[in-house]
């Protein structure tokens, strides 16, 4: 029905405003939209059962459920045919449903049924069949509301719904959706959808979480699970939840925690203070977790298209363990993010893109991996910040496959772009400020030898001069690199060797005098030169040794900073 004109009814409008509107089509369908596209078209304001003729879209995070795109223009006949049970009542004023009342109420008829301005005292039963779809609109529910195994030929929408007590769908199967808009499940019971097989799982504009725990285990969602909201007791995403699965076929099609139907304003605070935790599903999509606020997160054993934390505040831990994505280009970003205590990754190996810009760790950032040979990540680390880095096996920092270079120490294959062999002016900056924190790591952790090719590295990708790079870095080893240093001094005496050679000194005596000459040793005396000190051999031994002196100083100084550490 992308792009389709239908008539549709407005059947909800929320109390905010009148932001979130909820209209039901000509032929059946639940449609869902936000303020803007009314106002473009010249209605700021609604009222219920008023009819208009609209053309729909798809949500962009399951491209199924429906909402509207343009409206065009009021409907002049009553058109759309709604089931409606206490939808003309005022929202103060409900009246009380009896749980017979509701469930003949709904079983009275096909397409959508609204139940609107109610007080329930309950709802607890099994196996209940739907014929359509049922939308709960402003209802107070006193006792729990359970639906066990429920089937629904249609989707089930809640909208500014209350529930006092335990609210669950265990192993529903419906062929839409489960959409909920600004409910509240305040209270001592907790919420599930354990093992529900749907479309989608839609919860936000305000949704409150209960004091007990959101269990949104074992799911089977083709489209996707959004959630937004502020939530107190932990929430837990496992495809086991024990040893008596109730859905041997756990998967999810996206994850989106904190983006939200309305790109343009953020119509609720997303909170999770007891924590999120996700664990052993296959989502077949990405997973972003936005704009929200967590105590922790946990990522275990998960495997994503990509996965994407972005501009979130942590109390305590994010921990990714054993995740695996598919799409390695994309990977695995941690962007803008405060991380109140530990970043941990952890797993057998990791290969893909690991994108940490913008983000600050307050304690320590931890890289584990059993096999990096067979796999390490491509960082990036523009604007990252961590007071502490721990890498195990350190190693791992070189990458899976260790370049080796003649006149440079390993580049640290961990970080993107490392291996480039010309990089530009920005990839230089990069680089060089990585380097830079890896040499502050390394110092702290003890690994001096890291610390050392961490610091060449710094030196080197800092430097902007080419002839600098080559005087101070490829012949001095920019003062820590012996290799280097010694090469050079080997290669210089005898080049002047070579030299002493051209004005007639034998071969063994030049090379001896070419020794002596570089370390500033003549034994008491020179070879005698004719003339004795205006030669062009005399010239050549004291260029020597003016050169000698700056190698044996700057050689001196790299061993004593390597001794004294």
């Amino acid at each position: 029905m992308t792009g389709k004109t239908v008539v549709a009814r407005v059947v909800h409008s929320d109390l905010k405003a009148g932001r979130f509107l909820v209209l039901v089509t000509e032929d059946q369908r639940l449609v869902y939209s936000h303020w803007r596209p009314f106002q473009q078209a010249g209605y700021p304001a609604v009222t219920l059962g008023q009819e208009f003729r609209v053309r729909l879209g798809r949500d962009r995070r399951d491209s199924v459920t429906l909402v509207v795109r343009e409206v065009l223009g009021t409907a002049e006949a009553q058109e759309v045919a709604v089931n409606s049970h206490g939808l003309a009542l005022p929202s103060d004023q409900p009246r009380h449903m009896s749980e017979a009342e509701l469930l003949a109420a709904i079983g009275s008829a096909d397409g959508v049924v609204v139940i609107a301005n109610a007080v329930i005292n309950g709802s607890e039963r099994s196996d209940l069949e739907f014929s359509g779809s049922v939308v709960l609109i402003n209802c107070h529910v006193l006792g729990d509301f359970r639906w066990l195994g429920a089937r629904f030929r249609g989707s089930f929408w809640c909208l500014n719904c209350r529930f006092n007590n335990h609210f669950s769908m265990k192993s529903g199967h419906l062929d839409g959706s489960v959409v909920m808009f600004g409910c509240d499940f305040s209270g001592a019971g907790g919420i599930s959808f354990r093992g529900i097989r749907a479309c989608s799982v839609l919860m936000e504009f305000g949704t409150r979480g209960s004091d007990d725990m959101l269990w949104l285990n074992e799911m089977t969602l083709s489209g996707c699970l959004a959630l937004n909201g502020s939530f107190q007791a932990p929430v837990q995403l496992m495809a086991v939840q024990d040893e008596a699965p109730v859905n041997d076929s756990p998967s999810l099609g996206q994850v989106y925690i904190g983006r939200q139907s309305y790109h343009a304003e953020q119509l609720s605070r997303n909170g999770f203070e007891g924590g999120l935790f996700v664990q052993g599903y296959t989502v077949s999509g990405c997973v972003e977790i936005r704009r929200s606020h967590l105590n922790q997160l946990r990522l275990g054993e998960l495997t994503a298209e990509t996965i994407l934390v972005d501009n979130c505040e942590l109390a305590a831990d994010l921990w990714l363990d054993r995740v695996t994505v598919t799409d390695e280009e994309a990977g695995i970003g941690i962007e803008d993010t405060l991380v109140g205590r530990h970043l941990r990754m952890t797993g057998h190996h990791f290969s893909g893109r690991l994108c940490l810009n913008g983000s600050s760790v307050a304690q320590a950032w931890m890289l584990e991996l059993e096999a990096p040979e067979e796999g390490t990540p491509r960082v990036e680390m523009v604007r990252f910040h961590a007071e502490q880095a721990w890498f195990d096996p350190v190693s791992l920092i070189y990458g899976a496959k260790p370049a080796r270079r003649s006149t440079t120490p390993p580049p640290f294959g961990l970080l993107a772009r490392a291996l480039t062999p010309r990089p530009s002016g920005d990839d230089r900056r990069h680089l060089a400020e990585a380097y830079t924190r890896f040499k502050n790591w390394m110092s702290t952790t003890g690994h001096l030898r890291e610390e050392d090719h961490a610091f060449f590295h710094m030196r080197h990708h800092k430097e902007t001069s080419r002839a600098r790079r080559f005087l101070l870095g490829g012949i001095f080893g920019w003062g820590i690199r012996f290799r280097n240093i010694l090469a050079a001094a080997l290669m210089i005496s005898i080049l002047f060797a070579l030299g002493f050679m051209t004005v007639g000194v034998r071969i063994g005596e030049a090379v001896m005098l070419s020794l002596q000459s570089f370390i500033s040793s003549f034994y008491g005396q020179w070879s005698a030169p004719e003339p004795p000190a205006t030669g062009l051999l005399s010239v050549l031994v004291t260029l020597e040794s003016m050169i000698g002196v700056l190698f044996v100083t700057v050689l001196v100084g790299a061993y004593i900073r390597k001794l004294l550490r």
